[in-house]
């Protein structure tokens, strides 16, 4: 998360522009630290992507052994994240004390910037689920897929660069906070109502993917089923 927000920040503080920078860097850092840490902890970097998952009932393929139902774990990666984005605001403030607060949004109102926002971190939390809470289809509970990263990391490009300038493309709470912070968005960004946006837009995902993959939870309804009847 600090690699992510710090990249994502550091292009808006650049002088840029342009979403060029920002859209490229944030989604190079993305796929760098997906296919880094996937393994480990899932790769959310992201608190909305966290409740997405949560909401869900699943976890990464990777990690059967956790929980998915552990709201202590949302919780901590909320932690973590958010400290990573407060690390990171203080290390973008620094390298770049002395570049012009200048931003690449453009005016628009609050149903636009909602629209953009809420779409966007949808799909990526969408595109999460689908590459790394399902299992591949030869039924390898080992690597699921090494393409998650690209995955992730299309998402974010191909958001910023269609809707950056109307939204600013943050899709992340974490990165409003910081963003906020070192005055990189223009005022009309207000986190309780961005990170509103990216809460019901996480939980629509959810909701969502239990729809298109019904057969998943059916699955694991039998199988605990067939478990139940073993013992």
């Amino acid at each position: 998360t600090f690699y992510i927000v710090l990249t994502e920040v550091s292009s808006r503080l650049s002088g840029e522009q342009d979403l060029g920078p920002q859209a490229w860097g944030t989604a190079a850092a993305v796929i760098a630290m997906v296919c880094a840490l996937r393994d480990v902890s899932g790769a959310h970097f992201n608190p909305a992507v966290t409740l997405a998952v949560r909401c869900s009932g699943r976890s990464p393929a990777e990690d059967m052994a956790s929980d998915p139902k552990e709201v202590r774990y949302g919780i901590f990666y909320a932690i973590a994240q958010v400290l990573a984005g407060v690390a990171a605001f203080l290390i973008a403030g620094i390298v770049h004390a002395s570049q012009p607060r200048t931003s690449t949004v453009e005016a628009a109102t609050a149903s636009q910037i909602c629209i953009a926002e809420g779409f966007g971190v949808f799909f990526l939390c969408y595109v999460v689920f689908a590459s790394s809470v399902t299992f591949p289809v030869d039924g390898s509970r080992s690597k699921q897929n090494n393409l998650a990263g690209v995955a992730y990391g299309s998402v974010i490009l191909a958001v910023t660069l269609t809707v950056g300038n109307i939204s600013g493309a943050m899709l992340n709470p974490v990165s409003v906070v910081s963003a906020i912070m070192v005055g990189a968005v223009s005022g009309r960004n207000s986190l309780l109502v961005d990170v509103t946006y990216h809460v019901v837009a996480a939980v629509a995902a959810a909701a969502s993917f239990l729809v298109t993959h019904a057969q998943l939870y059916a699955k694991d309804a039998l199988d605990a089923d067939e478990r139940l009847t073993g013992l």
